[in-house]
């Protein structure tokens, strides 16, 4: 009988081959069953020519054969006795009679059939990659933290240690004033702090009248206080003072805040004043008093002749 079947699935079929076998001089009929898996698609013919290959060896048979039974194999993704039993995550092609894999498997699996996940730690294709810093377990397929990231790390998968400048958890923490970078963990600064600060993780200024590295060094006179990195006074010295820190003594002549002011030189010793007040150390030049020498005892004698003039007082001796 003649009929053709129709699939888009490969087929197994058992198939009598009829061939004609010399025994003893005479030449004899012989049927031989076998089952074989048609490895196309389309339509097949109860009676058709194949070449079959047997085994011992290769023997190629170029005759009719005989369809007994015409069985469509399983549909994609299941396998097995009638095909109840599904295929694993396979990257390939799933063989329908056992389940095996051919191709290997989609990433997150593993095994012959492709049905067991990455263990833990391990996710991807063939679960060759490993998990990064992650809170719980990563993602099996894709390796992504669902829980998030350790301290100190970052990103999908927390593969991603904090960008420099920040630390802690979610890489929220801004690192203090360190030489050079902070632990991405825990915010130390491991080759100490910049100028003007102090502290395990360098975010604490120095405290008043300090500064410079580690906060070692001392403020000079000041009015308002200097600055705790490079020790500048903003309001200016102090009396008898001057520099930008404050640390330098007038020199001789002068006096003030910042030395801004000359000393007298009708002091006893010209120009020999206190370089805190402007006093003059050893009293005045004669004709001269005050306690800075600007007052003229002469201009004063004058002041007191013309006022006694005007009252009249003529014969007044001096």
């Amino acid at each position: 009988m003649d009929q053709t079947v129709h699939s888009d699935v490969p087929y197994i079929a058992k198939i009598v081959i009829q061939k004609q076998v010399p025994v003893c001089g005479a030449i004899l009929d012989i049927e031989e069953k076998i089952v074989i898996s048609l490895a196309y698609r389309g339509p097949l013919e109860q009676t058709a020519p194949v070449s079959v290959d047997t085994v011992p060896g290769t023997v190629t048979i170029d005759t009719a054969i005989a369809l007994e039974g015409v069985h469509q194999a399983c549909v994609s993704g299941t396998f097995g006795a009638n095909c109840t039993s599904q295929c694993g995550h396979c990257a390939g092609y799933c063989d329908h009679r056992y389940g095996n894999c051919s191709g290997g498997c989609t990433p997150g699996y593993n095994g012959i059939m492709c049905k067991e996940e990455c263990a833990p730690g391990s996710y991807g294709a063939d679960c060759e990659e490993y998990c990064g810093q992650c809170i719980g377990e990563c993602n099996h397929v894709h390796g992504t933290c669902h829980a998030g990231c350790q301290t100190g790390y970052k990103g999908l998968t927390c593969k991603a240690e904090c960008a420099s400048g920040t630390y802690g958890k979610d890489c929220s923490s801004r690192c203090g004033e360190c030489l050079g970078v902070c632990d991405h963990i825990n915010g130390l600064c491991p080759r100490g702090c910049k100028a003007g600060y102090e502290g395990i993780k360098c975010n604490k200024e120095c405290t008043v009248n300090r500064y410079g590295a580690n906060c070692s060094e001392h403020c000079g006179e000041c009015v308002e206080g200097c600055s705790n990195v490079d020790g500048i006074c903003v309001g200016g010295c102090k009396a008898g003072y001057k520099g930008g820190t404050c640390d330098e003594a007038c020199e001789f002549g002068y006096f003030g805040k910042n030395c801004h002011q000359e000393c007298s030189m009708f002091c006893f010793t010209s120009r020999n004043c206190s370089r805190f007040s402007g006093h003059c150390e050893f009293g005045c030049k004669l004709g001269w008093k005050g306690l800075n020498c600007l007052e003229s005892i002469a201009f004063e004698m004058l002041s007191y002749i013309h006022i006694y003039k005007y009252l009249g007082l003529n014969n007044m001796k001096f």
